[in-house]
């Protein structure tokens, strides 16, 4: 009995179901191109109406902002551009600083040398000469310059024609030199007290002996 109730109830919603979609067509085909006629003109003139208000303020807004990003695009290629000379120049200057560095690099053995020839007693008859040769006062100034120490104001020299030394500043930095611990300032006293060295510092300052 189920099975048969069953089989009436769908024959039933299928009746039904046939009935609603036949009803639905007809009706569209029968009142759809009525509305279509009624409406659609309006509806055309509406968004053609739409468009031509807001379109070329659409247009525009798209304009100034591609406008706007060509202007920031321009600006950062004038920005990579300025940075890529930069980086042109300093790869320019690392070749030269490069090859001077290597110029300097014979200079700078030699250097090394001179100061293992060091002696206790170069530095000691340094620290007791009250006032030493010219050329020793002008190594000195050196010294300064490499312990960033103050120095004299320029003045000329009144019994030579160059720079006066900062002598009485270089009494003061005697007692800060110590042998054993390699540095430019060793290495430019080591070539100071090098008996070889032949000075054109300023006229008349080849006078380097202690006696």
């Amino acid at each position: 009995m189920l099975i048969y109730y069953t089989y009436l109830l769908a024959c039933l919603l299928a009746y039904l179901l046939t009935y609603l979609l036949t009803y639905l067509l007809t009706y569209l085909l029968t009142y759809l191109p009525t509305y279509l006629l009624t409406y659609l003109p309006t509806l055309l003139t509406y968004l053609l109406t739409y468009l031509l208000t807001y379109l070329p303020v659409l247009l525009f807004q798209v304009t100034v902002k591609a406008q706007a990003a060509e202007k920031v695009k321009n600006q950062v290629q004038k920005v990579k551009d300025k940075a890529q000379a930069v980086v042109d120049v300093i790869e320019e200057d690392k070749v030269v600083v490069e090859q001077k560095l290597e110029a300097a690099r014979p200079a700078l053995e030699e250097a090394e040398r001179a100061l293992n020839t060091i002696k206790p007693n170069d530095i000691a008859v340094l620290r007791k000469v009250g006032r030493p040769p010219h050329l020793i006062q002008r190594i000195m100034d050196c010294v300064l310059l490499l312990m960033q120490r103050h120095m004299d104001p320029v003045q000329k020299d009144p019994e030579r024609d160059c720079i006066k030394p900062s002598w009485a500043e270089s009494l003061k930095v005697r007692t800060h030199l110590f042998l054993g611990r390699p540095s430019p300032l060793d290495a430019a006293l080591r070539i100071a007290l090098r008996p070889s060295v032949r000075p054109s510092v300023c006229p008349g300052s080849d006078n380097y002996s202690f006696n």
